[in-house]
């Protein structure tokens, strides 16, 4: 049985997204940045599937709109550095088991958005060297976010 489909599991991620719009409009400054070490510290170590990724995009997701609106664009481009980490992690996972990712589309539909809605070319470096590192079926459809690397394809 999948850990996030066991009842008590359930009831437990029912219970803390339930506080997460309040947790995210109360914190104050000295809080919200200390959001991409904990998902650096605490969650990237744990994330290995597609759905614990969307559930972290989910988590998380909503605090780069507070971290942009607020300019504080230190932890907004770490956070979206730790995005692209985990979606490495979850790569290798998957073509180790033998099966390819199926959320490939909204996974890459949500880093295109956080993009260009708020990070541009900050990380692109960063980006760029996971990319390089992803499948192909990823590399192709986040040609886009990395396009140092259709550069380098076209070139070779």
């Amino acid at each position: 049985m999948l850990w996030y489909k066991h009842p008590i599991a359930k009831e437990f991620l029912a219970h803390r997204t339930r506080y997460t719009p309040v947790f995210r409009s109360s914190t104050g400054f000295g809080q919200i940045q200390t959001l991409p070490d904990l998902v650096r510290e605490r969650l990237l170590p744990c994330v290995k599937t597609e759905e614990q990724l969307l559930f972290v995009f989910h988590l998380a997701g909503p605090f780069l709109q507070r971290l942009h609106s607020e300019r504080l664009m230190r932890p907004l481009f770490d956070l979206t550095v730790q995005f692209y980490r985990m979606l490495q992690r979850v790569d290798r996972e998957c073509s180790s088991n033998g099966k390819g990712m199926q959320y490939l589309d909204p996974i890459c539909d949500i880093l295109y958005h956080v993009k260009y809605q708020f990070t541009g070319d900050s990380v692109r470096q960063d980006a760029e060297r996971i990319v390089r590192e992803l499948s192909s079926p990823l590399q192709l459809r986040l040609r886009f976010i990395a396009p140092g690397i259709q550069q380098q394809q076209n070139q070779s």
